[in-house]
């Protein structure tokens, strides 16, 4: 297990109260100061004072990561406040589909997936790489979802831009890892307990419900991405190879 040595200020976009919080508690326990952020401030301050009450030194911050103004916005209170931001941790976000068939997809019904799920986390990479660059360390992690790597009719809407968006960051991780910075992705196949989709969709599900994964597992591995040596991805669960 990494112990992330040295990392002293991390910030999770999209923070929400599955693998987000998971993720905050592990890193505070390891010393890092956290920010969140997200749109809801008010949870947001709720996780900050779950946090303390664990010795977890966390600050929330109200912010869209889907809105290009408002990342800026987040980007520049975090960095005054809290000073260099040593890891940024970015859960991609958008709408549920509206359409379940590929057939279905236009111009049109697609843009808001694409602009939420391919252009704002550019926007987003681009501001922060160019700081850590700047300063020659800093690492960077995006969780995408399973369509991202397999195509699936259902998830037509979702699963383009965020191949795109894996894409992107695979080239990006090449040329930036020379010069100290790591680009990380985890990539999820599964319904994170404890998330937001998992309490609305799935209010009864446990460890036992077919593809339920632990946050704090997925924290592990997540942070696990940090300067990894041995390659820039994870997918949970791991790909399994089939005998001939």
């Amino acid at each position: 297990m990494t112990s992330n040595k040295g990392l002293s200020t991390a910030a999770i976009f999209g923070a929400g109260p599955g693998l987000g919080l998971a993720t905050a508690r592990l890193l505070g326990r390891r010393g890092a100061k956290v920010a969140l952020v997200a749109r809801n401030l008010a949870r947001l301050q709720d996780y900050a004072k779950t946090l303390a009450e664990e010795g977890i030194d966390a600050c929330p911050y109200a912010g869209d990561i889907t809105d290009l103004a408002s990342v800026d916005d987040v980007l520049t209170r975090i960095e005054a406040t809290m000073g260099s931001i040593d890891l940024a941790v970015y859960q991609t976000a958008g709408p549920a589909p509206t359409v379940r068939s590929s057939m279905d997809i236009t111009t049109e019904n697609e843009r808001t997936y694409v602009e939420h799920l391919l252009m704002a986390p550019i926007h987003f990479t681009h501001r922060v790489v160019t700081v850590m660059l700047e300063r020659g360390t800093g690492s960077l992690v995006f969780t995408l979802g399973s369509s991202a790597i397999t195509p699936t009719p259902m998830m037509s809407q979702v699963g383009p831009p965020q191949a795109a968006l894996r894409n992107h960051l695979l080239t990006l991780s090449m040329e930036v890892a020379p010069h100290g910075v790591h680009v990380g992705i985890l990539t999820i196949g599964g319904l994170i307990l404890g998330s937001d989709l998992q309490r609305s969709w799935f209010p009864d599900a446990g460890p036992d419900f077919p593809g339920a994964l632990d946050p704090d597992r997925l924290a592990i591995e997540l942070t696990e991405l940090i300067g990894l040596g041995n390659g820039p991805e994870r997918m949970v669960p791991a790909p399994t190879t089939e005998g001939n």
